[in-house]
């Protein structure tokens, strides 16, 4: 009986045992099954008689042969590398019919003994047994016309071969969806085709030379990249909707319509068949999916072009500039409220790729010079006053227990310089001592503290850097490319001006662009 039941457990039917009762297992090299499989499938010669070869991946180092056992045959499964020697001799016995009367079953119904192994930690895990005979008296069992995803995978990587020819028969997959009009690949034939009908064994498909049925298992859906398709594999009530990003070795990768904070786009797999095609909806911006939206129009966005530091807690870009350059009214879903939702451009300079956009709440930008909400360093004006019931009346500065100063301008002084007389020329171009305005520089300018720029000295071009000086008032322009830290004089400082040739970023040095970079689009390479 022991040795019955040790060979009843290499074998995947009875009924395979009754129809081939030439039957033998033939040990082989662990991990090398495949390899023999293939080497005799590949040059089994027809004089041999192998009627078939297959080996189970659960059970190690067998493989079952059907074939007209011959000394010609030993002696040619002996050549074969990867199968075990004894004796000099292949390790090869015959299977009789007699032992396929007993079955090796596991146990696997864990839902109907899901108590017990909550509560018993001595749970029964033994086998049952039953003969064979019993399954006969009961008679055929009904042919099941639907399967589920889980169970049908195992089918389809299975490589015995009566499952493989039986897939011709596969039941319809629960998940899978399938539309008239629908356009379709068979995978047995590569042909392309769209789906006429729906039948129970499967899909009458119209291809270029006529209709024909195709089974369910060698059904595949054909879906552009970009499409945007509604994941049916899922519970009626949690449905998702993603766009086709790829599609590799029979499935399809999705993406998520939204991006997460952390910039990182979630990927999905999944079958085919288990999605279909819809029509996507028509997007504002990316992150406006929880709610409606109104554009506004570009007279009325309020601080637009205004350089602002990114203040969101945990947001990759935190304290990070950048300058607003559009603006809408959305639905925030936390809130659930109406607020100012602008789109910034991050000022982080990449000559390699383009500059990033992102979008950004209100509540979440402060001024770059103050560091104050957008409404409190630059107030709303009147010809859009309907915006300031969108904007929190939160002031940041009496919230933090200060007082804001009031900055006056200091009053005009006149010069006690005598004016010149315009007959007489002067010898200083670059001042004119009647100004009342002091002697200045253009990278003296304020707004420029922090840039890195090239420019000329002494005729040459070095790296310079514009930072600020130990009191408040000073600026000091430093040579960047030494490690000396030499203070430039600013008499001999040349500015390098836009050529035909250029296509780097420019520091602007004038205007109410000052400190902005730039890049010339009027150009091309």
């Amino acid at each position: 009986m022991c040795n019955g039941l040790r060979s009843c457990t290499r074998q995947l039917s009875a009924w395979l045992l009754e129809a081939a009762p030439e039957l033998f297992v033939l040990k082989c090299i662990a991990g090398w099954e495949d390899i023999v499989l293939f080497h005799i499938g590949r040059c089994a010669r027809l004089e041999f008689g192998i009627k078939a070869a297959f080996y189970n991946p659960l059970v190690r180092e067998t493989l079952w042969l059907e074939a007209t056992m011959s000394s010609s045959l030993k002696d040619w499964l002996a050549e074969i590398p990867g199968v075990v020697w004894r004796n000099q001799q292949v390790v090869l016995y015959a299977i009789s019919s007699e032992e396929s009367q007993v079955l090796f079953v596991p146990r696997l119904d864990l839902h109907y003994h899901a108590d017990e192994w909550l509560h018993s930690t001595n749970c029964d895990s033994d086998p049952m047994l039953f003969n064979c005979t019993l399954v006969e008296d009961t008679g055929f069992c009904v042919a099941a016309d639907q399967i589920l995803e889980q169970y049908a995978e195992l089918f389809v990587n299975s490589v015995h071969p009566l499952i493989g020819a039986s897939m011709r028969s596969l039941p319809r997959v629960v998940e899978w969806c399938f539309e008239i009009g629908e356009i379709v690949n068979n995978v047995s034939t590569g042909m392309v085709g769209v789906v006429a009908a729906i039948r129970d064994s499967g899909l009458e498909v119209n291809f270029a030379d006529g209709l024909h049925v195709v089974g369910w298992a060698y059904c595949r859906k054909a879906f552009n990249v970009g499409t945007y398709v509604e994941i049916t594999g899922e519970a009626l009530s949690s449905r998702w909707f993603r766009w086709v990003h790829a599609s590799d070795n029979g499935f399809l990768h999705l993406i998520s319509q939204a991006v997460h904070e952390s910039q990182y786009i979630e990927l999905w797999g999944v079958h085919p068949n288990s999605v279909c095609a819809i029509n996507p909806p028509n997007y504002g911006p990316i992150a406006l999916n929880n709610g409606p939206s109104s554009s506004l129009a570009i007279s009325e966005i309020p601080w637009k072009g205004v350089m602002v530091h990114i203040i969101k807690c945990r947001h990759c870009w935190c304290g990070k500039t950048g300058y607003v350059i559009d603006g809408i009214v959305a639905k925030d879903a936390v809130m659930k409220k109406e607020h100012l939702l602008f789109l910034v451009q991050l000022a982080c300079y990449d000559p390699n790729v383009p500059f990033l956009f992102l979008w950004f709440w209100y509540f979440n930008l402060v001024e770059e010079d103050s560091w104050l909400p957008l409404n409190e360093a630059r107030p709303i004006t009147n010809n859009i006053e309907f915006i300031r019931g969108l904007v929190p009346n939160i002031n940041v500065s009496q919230k933090r227990g200060r007082k804001r100063c009031a900055i006056e301008p200091p009053p005009q002084q006149r010069s006690v310089i005598p004016l010149l007389d315009p007959a007489e020329q002067s010898l200083s171009p670059a001042w004119n001592p009647s100004s009342p305005d002091p002697l200045s520089y253009w990278c003296l300018d304020r707004r420029l503290v922090g840039a890195k720029f090239r420019m000329l000295y002494n005729g040459l071009q070095i790296t310079v850097l514009v930072k600020q000086g130990d009191s408040l008032d000073a600026i000091d322009c430093i040579r960047d490319d030494t490690s000396l830290g030499e203070t430039l004089d600013l008499a001999r400082v040349v500015v390098i001006h836009l050529r035909v040739r250029h296509y780097d970023m420019f520091l602007v040095i004038s205007s109410e662009h000052c400190g902005k970079w730039v890049r010339s689009v009027q150009f091309h390479k």
